[in-house]
């Protein structure tokens, strides 16, 4: 099998994002929400995401902060996560339902509030890993409405 060739004018961008959602694309591949400070809520596809065969790191999931390359899109199509190396995984937030419950609720309302490929949102990308940050370490929610 040859292998695909990226078109000259191919472009790859590096950055950090937050995983907001994955969603399964085949039986292989994976559409990913990403949230990041330079280029605001992405949807890209992961090649080979749901097969044991990683080849772009590790697996992505949800709330994790992840280090990442990416292929510029076709004109209306998605990117293209090439690489992505894990930064921060909140895993204590998966320990209390109620905890869980919040994180996915202001990933969901970060998803919706937000339209796609809309660029430079460091200051909210920030707030949300402050957000995330503190319901992981067990801050009360009551401290985090105030932040």
């Amino acid at each position: 099998m040859v292998p695909a060739r990226l078109p000259p004018t191919a472009t790859f961008i590096s950055g950090e994002g937050v995983v907001l959602r994955t969603l399964p694309y085949s039986d292989a591949d994976i559409i990913a929400r990403i949230f990041s400070p330079e280029l605001g809520k992405i949807a890209c596809i992961v090649k080979g995401g749901r097969s044991g065969k990683k080849t772009f790191g590790a697996p992505l999931d949800l709330f994790d902060v992840v280090r990442m390359k990416l292929r510029e899109p076709a004109q209306g199509g998605l990117w293209k996560l090439a690489e992505s190396v894990p930064q921060r995984s909140f895993v204590r937030l998966r320990e209390n339902l109620d905890v869980l419950s919040l994180s996915a609720l202001l990933a969901e309302t970060l998803d919706h509030l937000t339209i796609e490929d809309n660029a430079e949102s460091s200051e909210l990308y920030h707030a949300v890993l402050s957000a995330l940050t503190q319901l992981n370490d067990g801050g009360e929610l009551k401290d985090l409405l105030r932040t």
